[in-house]
């Protein structure tokens, strides 16, 4: 923690004449490469980041410049073969002496030197660029990890990737995204506050984030590397994307076919890297964003702009979701989202007739707050209904067929536009939810006004685990109870609800208790009413979370007897294949827009807890879960089977 002399300290950077500091794309490598050496000078360089447009207030960021060239965030991008020599000096044009990390080969002993390049000094090193992969280099205030890189003079948005391709063949056709998250410092007297994040994808927050331009059948490559000091579960909208290589600044692994994983989440820490590969086989606009939904809330005002954290979040979280309600992702949302815009090949083929309709609708109590309103979801079934009851209940589970055309009509009942996202459904982009971005250029997604209706048309391809929930004032109305689980058939008239549980881990906004957001399980307490299973059957336990800001979430089984297995068989409702099928003790993590199923084989006497727990272990939730014994030559039989 730092003291109030150094935070003053930090504040007090920036130059008189300000250098601008821009974005950077990643497109084109740095440096001049002869004779199988490749040289690049590098600068830090203290100036003016202006993230929400330079017609707006920025704020004071270090970044790294190709000498010459001007400071951009990410810096230089540093790209080369494998079995290239690498030549790099790094200037620090600043008044405090600079560490730079990660300019050093990546295949030999684990020791990582870092360069201490003093205020106003030049430093080099030279080394092989010996192992393929995603890598990238960063600085700080020396004794400042990474993980603790916060503030402007700590250096958080000093950082450049660092791409090793193969030694020869083609240089693969990729896209290369920077993470990475600022906090601004301001002193007013003697007080110091801290500004609202603002995270970035290559130097750009949302609205002015790369759009990227793709058609039906293409394939995109992705590296994904999280420079910032927390973690960020990535979620891509309508598609499931492959996992091809993990890594982190110091090492890369590029994974075998058989450890690939297809995903439409994945959880990043910070400091990790990914490949990612995925093809879209549908046209429209498709959103590509860290689903921790602080991390793509609307961007903070910076500088003189800033009138503290109230007249911030108040709007940004609660916001006026009428207004503009069809542009409200493009105008109302921020930080670490992108779109890819894909083009159709050929017609647009015509929608099937539907096979089916369900009436979902959208209800909130009477309470006229909006800070302490409450929301749900209900299956329209014809009955009366009571909204405040409706209100705080938890949401239907709702139920499809694989490839059956269910045409739902979502029918909004509330004062506030909305909408429904089909979280990890192969979906047409018209029904996606996310107005302002979704369907196509002659019929774009509209917003679902206060009393009207919208037919969503899904058509789950495979059988699984999903979710749904607004995609339009996220934390509010999410917050307050919009969100629900789905899972998909193979037969509707076979399906057995008896022999599955469903757990959605969610946030509810508690306002009037200092706006507290405590995590419940399926909305209903800290504790769950008592279950019961049978010994000797099998159980699929259907894990789900769509927390604000739980990312590094895990639910356990605690036995009165011992330790429990468990097989994992799906991940975000994609069939794990047979060699990816974990059977091991009895917890499972499970981030932000995450689905996890696990099969579970009860034996006699293994009553226990149901527990989900945060990232540091702390107890969110539970339930006891009872079970009824089997008969003697059951229980024998599934212990011999085990």
């Amino acid at each position: 923690m730092l003291l109030p002399a150094a935070l003053a300290a930090l504040v007090a950077l920036g130059p008189v004449n300000p250098t601008t500091i821009g974005w950077h794309d990643n497109a084109d490598p740095a440096g001049s490469l002869a004779n199988g050496v490749l040289t690049l000078d590098l600068d830090i360089v203290e100036g003016m980041w202006y993230p929400n447009g330079e017609d707006r207030a920025g704020g004071t960021v270090l970044a790294f410049a190709e000498r010459g060239q001007a400071p951009t965030t990410p810096g230089p991008l540093l790209r080369v073969r494998q079995g290239t020599r690498v030549r790099v000096s790094v200037r620090n044009t600043t008044d405090q002496p600079m560490a730079v990390h990660g300019l050093t080969s990546h295949g030999g002993p684990e020791v990582f030197d870092s360069l201490m390049v003093p205020a106003g000094a030049v430093v080099s090193t030279t080394f092989m660029a010996d192992v393929e992969g995603t890598f990238f280099y960063w600085g700080s205030v020396p004794g400042i990890g990474l993980d603790r890189r916060l503030f402007q003079g700590e250096g958080p948005m000093l950082n450049g990737a660092f791409v090793v391709d193969p030694p020869t063949g083609a240089v693969p056709d990729d896209r290369i995204m920077v993470i990475t998250i600022w906090n601004e410092l301001q002193l007013h007297g003697e007080a110091v506050d801290t500004t609202g994040e603002i995270l970035s994808i290559n130097g750009r927050p949302w609205p002015r984030t790369e759009r990227i331009q793709a058609t039906v059948g293409d394939t995109l490559r992705w590296r994904l590397i999280n420079a910032s000091e927390r973690a960020h579960p990535m979620h891509l909208h309508g598609f499931y994307f492959r996992v091809d290589a993990a890594g982190d600044w110091q090492q890369d692994t590029l994974l075998g076919v058989r450890e690939r994983r297809m995903t439409v989440t994945e959880n990043m820490r910070a400091g990790t890297t990914r490949m990612i590969v995925w093809s879209p086989d549908r046209p429209g606009g498709w959103l590509f964003h860290c689903h921790l939904s602080f991390h793509a809330m609307m961007n903070p005002p910076l500088g003189a702009e800033w009138q503290g954290p109230l007249a911030y979040a108040v709007p940004a979280v609660f916001g006026a979701p009428n207004e503009d309600a069809d542009h409200h992702v493009e105008h109302h949302m921020g930080g670490l989202m992108m779109v890819t815009q894909v083009a159709p090949r050929g017609e647009i083929p015509a929608r099937p007739p539907a096979e089916r309709e369900l009436r979902v609708l959208v209800v909130a109590n009477a309470d006229t707050n909006v800070m302490t309103r409450q929301y749900g979801y209900r299956l329209d079934d014809g009955t009366a209904y009571d909204p405040e009851v409706a209100a705080v209940q938890p949401a239907p589970v709702l139920v499809f067929q694989k490839d059956q055309p269910t045409d739902v009509v979502i029918v909004n009942t509330t004062g506030e536009a909305t909408s429904i996202h089909w979280h990890g459904i192969e979906i047409e982009s018209y029904s996606d939810g996310v107005v302002g971005v979704g369907g196509y250029a002659h019929m774009p997604t509209p917003a679902i006004m206060p009393g009207d209706s919208f037919v969503a048309r899904v058509t789950v391809p495979r059988s699984g685990s999903f979710m749904y929930h607004t995609h339009i004032s996220d934390i509010n109305q999410q917050g307050k109870g919009l969100a629900g689980g789905i899972v998909v058939v193979d037969d509707l008239e076979r399906h057995d609800p008896s022999h599955e549980r469903v757990y959605m881990a969610q946030t509810m906004l508690d306002v009037p208790g200092g706006f507290r957001i405590p995590t419940l399980v399926n909305r209903t307490s800290r504790e769950l009413p008592v279950d019961t299973v049978q010994a000797g059957e099998v159980y699929r336990l259907r894990f789900m979370n769509l927390t604000l800001a739980g990312a590094g979430m895990w639910y356990r089984f605690v036995s009165d007897r011992g330790a429990v297995d468990w097989t994992t068989v799906a991940k975000d409702g994609f069939d794990l294949p047979t060699w990816q099928r974990e059977r091991s003790p009895d917890h499972r993590a499970v981030s932000i827009g995450e689905t996890v199923d696990v099969l579970w084989q009860v034996r006699n006497n293994s009553a226990g807890w149901l527990e989900l727990r945060g990232g540091g272990g702390n107890l969110l939730a539970r339930q006891r879960v009872e079970v009824v014994d089997a008969p003697a030559a059951e229980s024998a039989a599934a212990d011999d089977d085990g």
